[in-house]
């Protein structure tokens, strides 16, 4: 889940203070279809979430530099998951990499 933009990118215009929208963070649903029977980790559970569709905006939403995120998913299961991303607590770097890792 992490790359260029991640890793540069982000941390550049944080610190310069500019906005910053993700709008389809996960290719449409080619990486919920690529999840999908994979079981979700239980460490998530720590930050409340109970599906992929609500851990995966979660982790993107956390990193400090965004500042909003567009799922783009038409999808009424999804719309609901991602609605509950926004809710409760996000990981920190520690379980960011460990979701990264469970992705990967």
């Amino acid at each position: 889940m992490t790359g260029d933009a991640e890793a540069q990118l982000l941390p550049l215009v944080r610190d310069r203070g500019v906005a910053i929208i993700v709008n389809q963070p996960f290719g449409g649903r080619s990486l919920l279809a690529t999840l999908k029977g994979r079981a979700l980790p239980d460490f998530t559970k720590e930050i409340g979430c109970t599906s992929w569709a609500q851990l995966l905006p979660k982790f993107v939403l956390s990193n400090p530099a965004v500042t909003c995120v567009i799922p783009g998913t038409g999808r009424r299961e999804y719309i609901i998951d991602n609605v509950y991303a926004g809710i409760g607590e996000y990981p920190d770097a520690k379980l960011r990499q460990r979701i990264a890792d469970a992705v990967a």
